[in-house]
């Protein structure tokens, strides 16, 4: 820690939000951000419950884990202003310059034929996690043939493609939640 440590505020309550909005929200969750963090669990807490700055190694590990650049953790911290450091538009509070910066965002993904998305990901704004929409179901075999079949009425094959579609919904979510346990260790 260095001298920034002595300094208190808000910074604590600004952490856990920004912690809660990244799904640090389960029991651990605290061990497993400083982990991804690259910082001690009490280096964390502190910052939480106490609003110790932490130095900036720790701030910067911290701010990538909450895809926040280190100057934008020194805004949040109130260590330096937004017009001190280069930093979003959005913590400036300039509409105009944030829409300019869609507008060149735009542009430039336009430009190297990728989507925003991608552009934000690669320049370290966006997690894919963020920015990653469901995949839409695939086709489905098994819908098609009830469709294509003759010999029952509208009302029936509608019945069962509606039970498939529920069953088939509960193995993606089945599915969902055990890559979700594996992905987490236990804490």
């Amino acid at each position: 820690m260095s001298n920034m440590a002595a300094q208190t505020g808000p910074f604590g309550a600004w952490i856990r939000a920004a912690m809660n909005a990244r799904g640090y929200t389960e029991r651990g969750a605290l061990t497993r951000f400083a982990r991804e963090a690259g910082v001690n669990k009490s280096t964390v807490s502190r910052a939480i419950n106490e609003g110790v700055i932490p130095d900036l190694s720790a701030l910067r590990g911290m701010g990538r884990v909450l895809g926040h650049t280190l100057g934008e953790m020194l805004v949040h911290a109130g260590l330096a202003t937004a017009e001190e450091l280069p930093v979003r538009a959005s913590l400036r509070g300039d509409s105009a310059s944030l829409a300019d910066a869609l507008g060149e965002l735009r542009e430039s993904a336009a430009g190297e034929g990728k989507t925003i998305g991608e552009m934000l990901i690669a320049a370290g704004l966006a997690s894919r996690e963020e920015l990653s929409v469901p995949p839409a179901l695939p086709p489905d075999p098994i819908i098609a043939e009830i469709e294509a079949s003759d010999d029952i009425s509208e009302e029936t094959k509608a019945n069962i493609i509606a039970v498939h579609l529920e069953h088939r919904a509960r193995r993606f979510e089945e599915a969902r939640l055990k890559r979700e346990r594996n992905k987490r260790p236990d804490e």
